[in-house]
């Protein structure tokens, strides 16, 4: 995950953009016309900056990453209820999953 401007980007910025093909990116708008991508790193130990990069114009061809900000590693954890009803109690949509509400850098955001 990292912060950037996308400079050359020929879509807007009012809009989450999801590539999830092979090399997965999501574009999140922030404030500022910048954006923060959420990828999958090639590896425990690469570069990424230069993986966000290749993705990105892999999906967009000739944008660049511009002003790079805190890029981050960090794992999502996947767990579900082992059992959705126990009694009168009844676990449906979030209330199913583990999930930190407040995301990675413990910054809430509302969907």
């Amino acid at each position: 995950m990292l912060d950037t401007t996308l400079s050359g980007w020929p879509h807007g910025h009012d809009a989450n953009f999801a590539f999830l093909d092979r090399d997965s990116v999501i574009l999140t708008p922030l404030p500022g016309d910048r954006w923060r991508a959420y990828i999958r790193p090639t590896s425990e130990d690469s570069d990424l900056v230069a993986d966000a990069t290749r993705i990105v114009e892999r999906y967009a061809p000739g944008v660049s990453l511009v002003g790079v900000d805190n890029p981050t590693r960090f794992h999502c954890h996947t767990k579900v209820a082992a059992r959705y009803r126990e009694g009168r109690a009844l676990l449906a949509g979030d209330a199913a999953c583990l999930f930190a509400v407040a995301g990675p850098r413990h910054e809430y955001r509302h969907p």
